[in-house]
């Protein structure tokens, strides 16, 4: 059986407005961070490194005076012309850095401590 090495993973025909909507999004390792970077997010296809305030902002909301330019925007036409808009991402970059972004999303579990009486 093949080593798989790639996952295909599906992108909007129109780039989001925000980096943080994009599924091409990733949480740099721990171990790789400069000690005191506040860059702590990853464009993956790019590899370029951003901060939470980055990929927070959006391009809808930027003027003249404050404009906001993505590592990626020359690049997303040809990705969204991929075929069925699949990029194939890594997957050691899926794994090390997507997976821990999207369980970062997803909301705790609370739990309870039970008060048996023994």
């Amino acid at each position: 059986m093949p080593k798989k090495n790639f996952i295909k993973v599906k992108i909007a025909p129109v780039q989001p407005d925000r980096c943080m909507d994009c599924p091409l999004l990733g949480i740099v390792p721990k171990h790789q961070r400069p000690k005191g970077s506040l860059e702590t997010y990853v464009c993956i296809p790019t590899r370029h490194a951003m901060t939470s305030r980055l990929i927070r902002s959006r391009v809808s909301e930027a003027d003249a005076k404050h404009p906001r330019h993505r590592f990626c925007e020359k690049m997303w036409e040809a990705w969204a012309k991929l075929p069925n808009r699949e990029f194939m991402m890594p997957v050691r970059a899926y794994i090390e850095e997507r997976l821990p972004l999207e369980a970062s999303l997803q909301l705790p579990i609370i739990f309870h401590q039970s008060r048996r009486k023994d």
